[in-house]
């Protein structure tokens, strides 16, 4: 499990960007690819992920009706994304 990418918190995860907790009405979307890849003893990898939640809130939900609770604000549509590449002589 890449606890990192993954939606929700977790206390033995450090967290990298403050963000507080992130609530998306419509759900959200996660995309990853990545290639890997071994010759002799080199070995090369590479991944992207990224994740998009579109109409996000921290602080809670709206209220049925659309409108804001005290303590709730909506932060946009929001799109985060990282890659990284690595090469290994084993």
């Amino acid at each position: 499990m890449r606890p990192l990418v993954r939606t929700g918190e977790s206390f033995q995860v450090p967290d990298l960007i403050k963000t507080d907790t992130i609530f998306g009405q419509n759900g959200l979307q996660i995309l990853g690819t990545g290639v890997h890849g071994a010759w002799g003893p080199w070995t090369v990898g590479s991944e992207f992920l990224c994740r998009f939640t579109p109409d996000a809130f921290t602080g809670g939900l709206p209220n049925p009706d659309g409108s804001l609770p005290p303590g709730v604000q909506a932060v946009g549509s929001l799109f985060f994304w990282g890659y990284y590449a690595e090469v290994l002589c084993f």
